[in-house]
């Protein structure tokens, strides 16, 4: 259950630890305290910890060779755990023959992720072990399972000192991978400069934030940089391979911008149009903020773009929503999409974020972060927001001003690359009424903003990048919008062997019967199944209409 750790382990283990001087100094007093003289070093994945451990061992090993060193094999534990023996024999044999020295137990979070119910039998074997006068224990954990398992652990906690680790600066992150060069230089033979080492860690930095943190991150990408450069045989190492694999891990377009992409982009504005029928100025007020933030030029601390559409119902604003999600996305699944008539109560606000440590459903995260924290490059749409709690309005106010939202289990969940889209059609009316009362160009300061500040707070309305007013469809609006949707139909009834046209006066007929301004084009879809497609599938399933036929309606 226990190994000695020598010299030579450590240092092939051995990484540079840089700027952990104070926490060194801490660790080496409280080891050598008369009481209380074990610790558990607390801190995310990837910051360091067992590099810090490593570091404070080799200088005891050399400088001391009477200390004794051990690490706990986690897998034994667990196992034993796990096991039904009622005698602790055994363990007690283990721990009967180290009578001084150090335990070491990495990755405390391991034993615990894997079996949860028994982590009191888990604190009573440490304490037991911690009771050894001569016995120093160092174990490292996460702080997620740190707050849920031992921060309220008293017995635990009458034997054990935390030391926590932050993350290090990117700074500090540049430094770790100058000095680790010349082993990234032996194993892969590839040069790479300072300031490329340097844009990794800045690259990491803005896009590598999903349960990920410093210095291992920038380690990684660069690892499996300089593997991908070894594999295409090159000697160089090329920035563009780098943004390529922080694509490949996120979804995020790092790349330079290609002609295709540079292509889509200016034809933006057509291809939405092309879908959303009748809102050219909606579509044209969306198209240039994502426009911006593909070239880079927008804040990298704040989402893509956020929106406010106002508008009446089924004019387009959640149809332009999923347009965005396939043009600009290129995947309609990147559409998170929340209605928050679900959240118009206090207790329902908590399920957005998810429930903290020691509440039901905290292993289950929350319906708003963990979908962003699973796809991080993708579109929040929030269906009529004015139904939401004044909770909720908090909590958007922090995403769209900082990018970011703490959920319930203590992560960090990125927005930098979101698109936030809330709709709504409160004050429609109103705004529809005046809107024939006031020049153009003052609709907004005038109408639109007064109105939109009888229901919702200054600093919300503010903080959208752009409010966005959709506009009552007219009769030819929803033709087009029925001829989208038949030709639409046609492609599919093409697919089994069926050609399709229709008369224009059959358009004409279908456009009439959906002309409501108060529904928008909502009735289209409705109609053209009753009117189109229940009839063109019963003479399908009659045999009157067969592969290859051509019809006319």
């Amino acid at each position: 259950m226990f190994t000695e750790i020598t010299k030579q382990k450590i240092r092939s283990d051995f990484q540079k630890v840089l700027g952990l001087d104070i926490e060194k100094t801490r660790l080496k007093r409280v080891l050598t305290r008369s009481s209380k003289n074990n610790v558990i070093v607390v801190g995310e994945q990837g910051v360091g910890k067992t590099a810090f451990i490593n570091s404070y061992i080799l200088d005891l090993l050399e400088n001391n060779n009477l200390t004794k060193v051990y690490k706990l094999d986690n897998k034994s534990l667990f196992n034993y755990i796990l096991s039904d023996k009622s005698s602790s024999a055994e363990l007690d044999n283990s721990i009967s023959q180290i009578e001084s020295g150090i335990i070491l137990i990495d990755d405390i979070n391991e034993i615990l992720l894997l079996d949860k119910r028994n982590i009191f039998k888990l604190s009573s074997i440490l304490s037991e072990i911690a009771k050894k006068p001569r016995v120093n224990i160092i174990a490292t954990s996460t702080p997620a399972i740190f707050r849920i398992y031992f921060e309220k652990d008293s017995m635990f906690n009458s034997y054990f000192e935390v030391i926590n680790i932050s993350e290090p600066s990117a700074e500090t992150s540049e430094k770790i991978l100058e000095f680790i060069t010349p082993n990234f230089l032996s194993s892969y033979n590839i040069s790479y400069t300072k300031e490329q080492s340097k844009l990794i860690v800045s690259l990491a930095k803005r896009y590598l934030y999903t349960g990920k943190f410093f210095p291992r991150k920038a380690i990684d990408l660069l690892d499996e940089s300089l593997a991908k450069a070894k594999i295409e045989g090159k000697k160089q190492l090329d920035i563009n391979d780098v943004k390529q694999i922080i694509s490949e891990r996120t979804g995020i377009p790092v790349s330079n911008i290609t002609t295709s992409d540079k292509d889509r982009l200016l034809t933006l504005e057509k291809s939405l149009s092309e879908k959303v029928i009748g809102q050219s100025n909606a579509v044209n007020l969306v198209a240039k903020i994502i426009k911006r933030s593909r070239v880079g030029i927008k804040d990298p601390k704040r989402p893509i773009g956020s929106f406010l559409f106002i508008g009446p119902s089924g004019v387009g604003k959640t149809e332009l929503a999923k347009t965005i999600a396939e043009e600009v996305f290129l995947d309609e699944s990147s559409l998170i999409r929340l209605d928050m008539s679900e959240y118009s109560e206090a207790h329902n606000v908590q399920r957005l974020i998810g429930a903290p440590p020691g509440y039901v459903g905290y292993e289950e995260g929350g319906q708003l972060t963990n979908p962003v924290w699973d796809r991080p490059y993708s579109l929040v749409l929030l269906d009529e927001i004015e139904k939401a709690h004044p909770r909720v309005f908090d909590i958007f106010l922090q995403i769209i001003d900082e990018g970011r939202l703490t959920d319930g289990q203590g992560r960090t969940v990125n927005f930098n690359n979101t698109v936030i889209i809330a709709t709504s059609n409160v004050g429609v009316d109103e705004m529809i009424k005046r809107q024939s009362e006031v020049e153009k160009d003052k609709f907004y300061d005038q109408v639109l903003v007064p109105t939109l500040l009888k229901f919702f707070r200054p600093e919300f309305i503010n903080r959208f990048d752009e409010l966005v007013f959709f506009n009552t469809l007219g009769f030819e609006d929803i033709k087009q919008v029925v001829q989208l949707r038949l030709k639409e139909l046609s492609n599919r009834l093409k697919d089994i062997g069926i050609k399709v046209s229709y008369r224009p006066e059959t358009i004409e007929y279908i456009t009439k019967m959906c002309n409501n301004p108060k529904f928008g084009v909502r009735p289209v879809n409705r109609i053209i199944r009753e009117k189109v497609e229940n009839p063109i599938a019963e003479k399908i399933l009659k045999s009157e209409l067969v592969t290859g036929q051509d019809i006319l309606i």
